[in-house]
């Protein structure tokens, strides 16, 4: 009906009549401040999926919400979508694929492999659903395909990590038996890693770690996020460390900061990647320093995404002349 509703993930739902160029706060979904998932059917209804796992339905345009939840099984709600049915379809954290028929849930699970769900879409009649259990093309695909290279992401500490760390070392060692090269992205990924308002996703020692179970299971470039501090697993509670670790292979310097995680990729025989970071205010300098520190700590180079190319050509030409001017410099050096 010509309206674009907005899903936030804290502060609230919008909508516009004017193809976006304003928008109206409406009111909030009762007992919850935002959600991650969102769809409209044809009559105009409007389904969202909140931060307290509940399934609302609105049929005045936002104003007003409605508990649809129902029975459905384990509420949490990774994707909505309304398929070429009209139906609302919700993809779950653990009951797959649930349809809202009336005042109830059908599963429509048949062939599905896993339960968790991070994309549906509907095209032609037919839904496609992405799930996070398994892998579905092969390294013999890319490999027919003409590619030299294969990469993955492993989310170390996160529920399925160890499934992720299993099919990924069946994979990369394919890989190498076919003369291909592998790249991980070695991320972590706990709410628990988040302690007394320190993020510990950037650890040196956590991080660290996933780059030594990375580079184990034969990755041959490790793609990691810079350290910013240390101290991840004392604070955690969690694993096995020494206060060695420290007190003396490491220091609050960033470099050191950062050999420690290139010392965990076999003292550096295994290339370690920083990533670029978020696209913010200051990115010429945060990627001129992000390169010289990797740099300087050992590591092989700095992958830039949205610092790059989210801006006009000549600004993201630029940064990148910046970066690729850090590592051919003969005055940046070890460390």
């Amino acid at each position: 009906n010509d309206v674009v509703y907005a899903l936030t993930s804290f502060s609230g739902f919008y909508n516009s009549t004017d193809n976006g160029d304003t928008w109206t706060l409406l009111p909030a979904l009762p007992g919850t401040n935002g959600g991650y998932a969102l769809a409209a059917n044809a009559g105009g209804d409007v389904f969202v999926g909140s931060y307290d796992d509940l399934v609302f339905r609105s049929t005045d345009g936002g104003n007003t919400w409605t508990d649809v939840s129902y029975d459905l099984p384990n509420p949490a709600t990774v994707v909505l979508m309304v398929n070429s049915n009209d139906e609302l379809v919700a993809g779950t954290k653990a009951a797959g694929v649930q349809v809202l028929n009336g005042t109830s849930w059908d599963a429509r699970n048949e062939g599905i492999t896993g339960v968790r769900f991070n994309r549906m879409r509907s095209f032609d009649g037919v839904l496609y659903a992405c799930t996070d259990y398994g892998v579905f093309a092969s390294v013999d695909q890319a490999f027919d395909m003409g590619a030299v290279a294969v990469g993955a992401t492993i989310y170390f500490g996160a529920p399925e990590s160890r499934r992720q760390i299993i099919e990924i070392s069946e994979a990369f060692a394919r890989a190498h038996e076919l003369g291909m090269v592998t790249v991980l992205w070695a991320y972590l990924r706990n709410n628990a890693f988040k302690k007394d308002g320190v993020d510990y996703h950037e650890a040196a020692d956590l991080t660290g770690q996933a780059n030594h179970l990375a580079v184990t299971i034969e990755a041959d470039i490790v793609k990691q996020k810079q350290a910013t501090c240390n101290g991840g697993y004392k604070a955690i509670g969690f694993g096995k460390t020494h206060p060695r670790v420290y007190d003396e292979l490491t220091s609050d310097h960033p470099i050191d900061l950062v050999r420690y995680q290139v010392a965990n990729c076999y003292m550096g025989r295994i290339g370690m990647i920083n990533s670029g970071g978020p696209s913010g205010q200051d990115d010429l300098h945060q990627a001129v320093r992000t390169a010289v520190i990797n740099k300087r700590a050992g590591g092989m180079g700095l992958i830039s995404g949205r610092k790059a190319f989210q801006k006009p050509m000549e600004d993201g030409v630029r940064l990148l002349n910046a970066i690729q001017d850090v590592y051919l410099s003969d005055q940046v050096g070890i460390a």
